[in-house]
Formats: structure tokens, sequence, C-alpha cells
């Protein structure tokens, strides 16, 4: 309040240098059909560009917000994949060992969910208030990863991600059946009460869960058309749901996602 806008607000200015390694892995393709790749890589499984059940094992970047771009922003992870052809089938099995959460802005930006003191009030009133009007410009971003969550998964063999998918071509139609046993990288957010708060610490827990997702997809062409079905099913996924005063309430519940997609091409010019 009290600070001069014109469609930016010129007093809260930040700059930020950003350098990364991303896709960055070694492949071998050896005998007997067997494809081998190690490093920094996405593997996005399913055969929809959004929205697609199967693609979880890479974290996005949802700092421009959950639907910049024309496709998810994928953050490639370390992982080891092996495929191979054993007969008319094809086998795709992927290891990642290490945790990578989503790319979440908490604070500072435009799509954060603690923009200011007064939009914090749902996860611990006044404190967590006070708590983030008192962070500096120059520090949001390293407090952003701090408070996405209170609790992360180690970096041990029992926390990795899982999953193996397998396809085949019957009559014209390409078959895919998909298990994946992965991190739910939205956090489960809850405020602690006075009797927690009590002991000391932040005014809110975040931790995340385990989730199986069971898919499948199969894609057909007819003429210059191809069809793309897909559907996957997980009995417990992280989603948040409105109690009754408004607020946002994680819960885990069993959900099932479906899409279908169509691609046209006209001779060599339109697609």
């Amino acid at each position: 309040e009290g600070e001069p806008f014109a469609i930016t607000n010129a007093r809260r200015i930040k700059g930020v240098f950003e350098a990364e390694m991303r896709d960055a892995y070694v492949q071998w393709q050896g005998v007997a059909g067997l494809d081998l790749t190690v490093g920094n890589q996405v593997v996005a499984w399913g055969v929809l560009d959004l929205a697609s059940a199967q693609d979880v094992l890479n974290p996005v970047d949802y700092r421009a917000g959950l639907g910049a771009g024309d496709e998810p922003a994928r953050i490639p992870i370390f992982a080891a994949r092996a495929e191979r052809r054993l007969g008319p089938l094809h086998v795709d099995a992927v290891v990642a060992p290490f945790f990578v959460p989503h790319r979440i802005d908490m604070l500072g930006s435009d799509y954060s969910p603690l923009g200011d003191a007064n939009a914090s009030q749902a996860l611990g009133g006044e404190l967590t208030g006070i708590l983030i009007s008192g962070i500096d410009e120059s520090v949001e971003d390293a407090w952003s990863r701090d408070l996405q969550a209170t609790e992360v998964p180690m970096d041990l063999p029992g926390s990795a991600d899982v999953g193996v998918r397998v396809g085949a071509q019957v009559g014209g139609v390409d078959l895919h059946a998909a298990y994946l046993y992965v991190w739910d990288r939205i956090p489960e957010l809850r405020a602690r009460g006075p009797e927690a708060l009590a002991g000391g610490g932040l005014p809110f827990d975040s931790t995340y869960s385990r989730r199986h997702v069971l898919g499948g997809d199969l894609t057909f062409a007819a003429g210059d058309f191809v069809f793309r079905l897909e559907s996957g099913w997980s009995p417990d996924r992280t989603i948040y749901e409105l109690d009754a005063e408004g607020a946002p309430t994680p819960a885990r519940r069993a959900t099932t996602l479906s899409g279908a997609g169509v691609d046209w091409t006209h001779d060599t010019d339109l697609v």
C-alpha cells in the first residue's frame, strides 16, 4: 500500500540469474534391441501433449503459471532408462533415484500462493503474514524452495521413482500399458493448530506422498488423420478442495484422467 503502480510496481524490482544443466545424457545402443540411457533426461510417456496421465516422471516449471505455453515445461531429471524389443513387444523401464519437486514461486510473483501477507492467512493467520512480509526480494526465490515443503524425500534408494511401459502393435493400432510408482509432486499443505504452534516452528506443515499410476493408451491412423486415446487411474492423488470457509484443503482421492486427440496432416504443408 502507498507505493506507486503504473502497469508495474516499480519499487519491487528483482533480478535473478539462473543457469542449469538440462538434457545431458549418455546413450548406449546395444545388441538384441537393448538401449540404455543414463543422465538428465525427459521421459514423457503417453500419447497426449497435454494432460497425459502417464506423464508424471518429470517435474514441471509452474513459475509462469499453470497453463503457460503449448506443452508442459518439463524439467529434465537424472534417470536410468532401458528400452528393449521382445518380439512384438516394446518394453520401456525407468528408475529416477533422486526426488526433484515442481518449481513453484511460493511468494514474490503473479502466480505465487503466498503472494503477500493477506494471501497467507489460510496457512496460519497473522503469524504467517508477519513471516512472509519480512522476506526481502533478494532472497524470495530461496525462501520459495524452503516454503514449498517442510519435509522432502531424501536421496536414498527407497525414495526412487520407478515405472515400466509395455507396448505392441495389433492390427494397425499401437497399444501401451504403464505402471508407475512415483512421488506426488503436489505437496499436502496444512496449517498447524495452536497447540502445535506452541512448540515452535513454521505455522504449517507441507509434505509429499507416494502414488500409484496405472495408464493405457492407443493410437491409430485413418487416412490423413491420427487418433489418440489415453486414460490413467491413481488410487491416491493429492488434490485441493475448498472447506466450509472457502479455504483450500489438501485431500487424497482416487482420480481418473482421460483424454483424446487427433492429428491431421495435409500433404507436407499443413499439420
